[in-house]
């Protein structure tokens, strides 16, 4: 925080039959004494924030997806009231003089797209200079085509534990965040999706899943998730169930023979095959 600025303020001195120090005049007029006030200023830029940073996701600072955003001052010089507008002059959607407060909601104009937003502050003495601060306000969803999910995308038969690839396209988003993907699966034909495989993942259209979980089930599903900066989410997900089973038990084939087969006859091979 920086140094405190002071101004001095002269006021009349209410008696003047009493004693004052520190006054100047006297007589008819009056004496008068000298105060250090602090000054009336805004200390930093305007803060602003998303006002619900969970809707469905948290937004980055400097990104919002709701037109109400939360704003917050630093104000030193006691004020009493303040102004914020969407320009300099405090003429664009200007919310006129207000009692002052630390935190308050203030309504963007209804378009998405970077907003600056002015603030002053004031009381008796006068007021401050204006500071701003900046915010986009972005609303949109990202594009997460149908059938963005390319696999698993229904019908696959994979083995528990085994390595696979999940691939996906079309993700966009101008505000997409740089790790925007989650991937999850359901076990119950996609009501619900309580597993998750990976999040904060890059676009980058793939994704090995290793390894798959022990689980053996038909009804098997994935969910891919989009998110942008403002907390807006877009999904796909696979178009059929597909399957993860469990490993088939058995024995791999191998050859037995006797290492001299002519001491003194042939020997005859009798291996038990024992399945496990």
């Amino acid at each position: 925080m920086g140094l405190r600025r002071y101004r001095y303020l002269w006021q009349r001195w209410p008696n003047s039959n009493f004693p004052c120090f520190n006054c100047h005049g006297g007589g008819s007029e009056g004496r008068y004494y000298k105060t250090a006030v602090p000054e009336l200023m805004l200390s930093g830029a305007v803060v602003l924030q998303d006002i619900n940073s969970n809707d469905p996701a948290p937004a980055e600072s400097g990104y919002a997806n709701n037109q109400t955003v939360q704003v917050t001052l630093y104000a030193w010089g006691f004020p009493t009231e303040m102004i914020l507008a969407e320009n300099a002059a405090f003429t664009v959607n200007s919310t006129g003089w207000i009692p002052f407060t630390k935190t308050s909601s203030y309504t963007l104009t209804n378009s998405d797209g970077s907003k600056n937003v002015y603030a002053k502050v004031r009381n008796a003495l006068g007021e401050s200079a204006s500071k701003s601060g900046t915010i986009t306000l972005d609303r949109t969803s990202p594009t997460v085509p149908a059938n963005a999910l390319l696999s698993p995308n229904g019908g696959e038969v994979w083995d528990q534990g085994s390595s696979h690839a999940i691939t996906w396209s079309g993700v966009s988003d101008t505000y997409l965040k740089a790790s925007p993907i989650t991937l999850k699966y359901s076990i119950d034909s996609g009501s619900t999706y309580p597993n998750t495989i990976a999040t904060g993942l890059a676009n980058s259209g793939t994704y090995t899943w290793n390894p798959l979980p022990m689980i053996n089930s038909t009804t098997v599903r994935v969910l891919l998730t989009a998110t942008d900066r403002a907390g807006n989410q877009s999904s796909d997900v696979s178009n059929a169930n597909f399957t993860i089973q469990a490993l088939t038990p058995g024995v791999s084939s191998f050859t037995v023979s006797d290492s001299n087969s002519s001491d003194p006859a042939p020997a005859e091979v009798d291996i038990p095959m024992v399945a496990r």
